[in-house]
């Protein structure tokens, strides 16, 4: 919607929308006590315009002056020094003067003038409130024909009001933004409880499966020691087997075996023959065994029929 302009003269009150090319007419009515006219016309027209309205006033509700003879200060420090001394410029108004001023730039360069501006401060606030109550907002208040430039005649007490209204505002925007923050970061601390917990239940369940492995392993590495044991004693049984073969075709053939004695490395043969150093000959030839010799004492005299008995020991050769 267009925004809503307000011109109060002496002798009406007419309402206006401004667009960007045109301007259209609402409606415009005698004056029969401002306030409340302009308060009949904002009802009337409620919810056909913007909320938000420019007040513009004609003389002789607002006073203009012109003058050349200000010390050249800034815009602010301007309006301040007229403010300090409004009688010196405006005729005094029995409801206190809310008084404002611009410079404008005349025709030649460097050289400009002061525009002053006035209007009575409990007249501006009576239409104002009555605009209130018609749920339009007076933005700024202005001299007719002077709408382009910056003055505003707002009084110093709406100007108060609406900068609390407006830190109120704040205020309770920041407290909703505080309990909307604290609300995210509730839902937030209590989503990342249930993660950690679904977290911790599967690091839980990781571990159990983890010390399974680990337990099937170590059987898994002790079913291959035993394996291994196996493999190693098998082979083991098979040298001894052939080391045993070996001394028996080593020995002679009036030669035999009455015991065979292993610990260890070591072998021990007890048997009877003619000639055991022969024995011992024969067998340090043997593959697989060495460090053969004779235990019990050499025979002396006759050999007895069967043979001299003997002890021989030898130690077992591992294979390279």
């Amino acid at each position: 919607m267009a925004p809503i302009v307000i011109t109060i003269t002496g002798a009406s009150v007419r309402l206006e929308q401004r667009g960007p090319q045109s301007t259209q007419l609402v409606e415009e009515r005698a004056i029969g006590g401002e306030a409340q006219v302009l308060r009949d016309l904002l009802q009337r027209h409620r919810g056909t315009f913007c909320r938000r309205a420019l007040l513009l006033l004609a003389p002789p509700l607002v006073q203009i002056r012109r003058v050349a003879t200000l010390p050249p200060v800034a815009r602010r420090e301007l309006a301040a020094i007229v403010a300090r001394q409004p009688q010196r410029y405006f005729r005094p108004s029995p409801g206190g003067l809310v008084v404002d001023a611009v410079w404008t730039q005349l025709g030649e360069p460097n050289q400009r003038e002061a525009i002053l501006a006035a209007t009575d401060e409990t007249f501006i606030q009576t239409l104002i409130d009555g605009a209130a109550e018609a749920g339009v907002r007076v933005d700024r208040v202005a001299p007719m024909g002077h709408e382009s430039s910056p003055l505003n005649l707002l009084p110093a007490r709406e100007r108060a009001r609406r900068q609390a209204r407006d830190l109120r505002t704040i205020a309770a925007l920041g407290c909703c933004l505080a309990l909307l923050w604290l609300a995210i970061a509730g839902a937030t601390a209590f989503r990342l409880g249930r993660e950690a917990a679904r977290l911790d239940a599967r690091l839980v369940a990781i571990r159990g499966a983890a010390e399974s492995v680990r337990l099937a392993r170590g059987e898994v590495e002790q079913v291959e020691l035993a394996i291994a044991v196996v493999d190693s004693l098998r082979a083991e049984r098979g040298e001894l087997v052939s080391q045993v073969g070996a001394v028996v075709r080593e020995l002679p053939s009036e030669a035999f075996l009455t015991g065979l004695v292993i610990g260890g490395d070591s072998l021990l043969l007890a048997g009877k023959a003619r000639s055991p150093a022969r024995v011992v000959e024969r067998l340090a030839q043997a593959s697989g065994i060495g460090g053969v010799r004779l235990e019990a004492p050499r025979p002396r005299g006759p050999v007895a029929t069967g043979g001299a008995p003997f002890e021989i020991v030898a130690k077992r050769r591992a294979r390279p």
